[in-house]
Formats: C-alpha cells, structure tokens, sequence
C-alpha cells in the first residue's frame, strides 16, 4: 500500500461493492457472494435482509476487512478499501450492531462510554437520548445511568434484546460524535 486513506470526520462515505467474490479461507470450494454488486450512498441507513447463509454477515465481516474478497473490489467514496487502516476503519468509519450486542459488566453508562472513553455524563446521555435509549433507562432501569449490567450481575436479563440494542446503538453513536 503507497498510501493510507482517511475521510474527513464529517462526510458519510459511499461504499461500493464492484464484481466481488469471496470464500472463506476454511472453505475454498464453497463460493459465499459471487460477483456481488452494489452501491449504497453514504449517510443513508441500510437493512441488509435475506435468508440464513445468504451472506449478510459476510458483506459486514468484508466491510470490517476480517476478510477481503478473492476478486473484485470494495470502495469507500471511490476508494478501495484495501487502502485504509484496518484499526481506523473499525474505529472511525463503520459502526455494527449484532442482533445480540455485547453488554459489559458495568454500570449502563460505562456500557455507553466504551464508544469513547473521554466522554462527559452529558454527552453520553445525548447518546442515549438519539438512540432513544433515556426514556427506559431513566425510567425504567432502577438506578438509571448507574444501573449495572451484565452477565453475573443479574440484570442483563431484564433488558429487552431491543434496548440492548439501543444502549449499543448510544455506543457507537458516542464513538463517531
């Protein structure tokens, strides 16, 4: 690579998928996207449906370079994604959530401030509040912000599978303010 690739913090990169094909590294003869093509334009927001082992996770696992296809090519604002640093790829530039997203052993505001650290109380309330996680959490959660959470603590069982993922969505929204 002669040259790494950043985008300015504030553009909603394209991402382009051109003729890509892919198999896994473990499964050579079994073609997982064949010639897959597709534009999505940046700041949009894009449900990728279909059925199991249709390759939904992959088109994500290629998008977070864990793999990268065998022929074609994948463009961020017409640049190959190849070309950018893994670590600032997966920090800055793309943002996933899984149907059953991590929760950490902490309190519901650490949970959020691992999208950044740095993060005031307030900025990560504004979080919760866009990814319209405060309404529960300050009403429904008994300690609020403070309520711990997490596999042992006991409580991770009575967060619906939809406002974890609204307390990851506050995450990433905090990692990209």
């Amino acid at each position: 690579i002669s040259e790494v690739q950043y985008l300015s913090s504030y553009s909603a990169p394209s991402i382009e998928f051109s003729d890509v094909k892919f198999v896994y590294p473990n499964r050579p003869e079994t073609i997982v996207l064949n010639e897959l093509s597709m534009f999505l334009p940046g700041g949009k927001v894009i449900a990728l449906v279909g059925q199991s082992g249709a390759g939904k996770s992959t088109v994500v696992s290629l998008l977070e370079r864990f793999y990268d296809p065998i022929s074609g090519e994948i463009l961020l604002n017409n640049c190959k994604l190849t070309n950018f640093n893994v670590n600032y790829l997966r920090s800055k530039l793309i943002g996933y959530i899984s149907q059953e997203p991590q929760i950490f052993n902490a309190s519901i505001r650490e949970n959020i401030r691992f999208g950044r650290f740095d993060a005031t109380d307030e900025e990560v309330e504004e979080a919760a509040k866009l990814a319209y996680a405060h309404e529960f959490i300050s009403n429904d959660l008994p300690y609020g912000y403070d309520t711990l959470v997490g596999q042992g603590t006991g409580t991770t069982a009575g967060l619906s599978g939809g406002q974890r993922q609204r307390i990851a969505i506050a995450r990433i929204l905090l990692k990209n303010a």
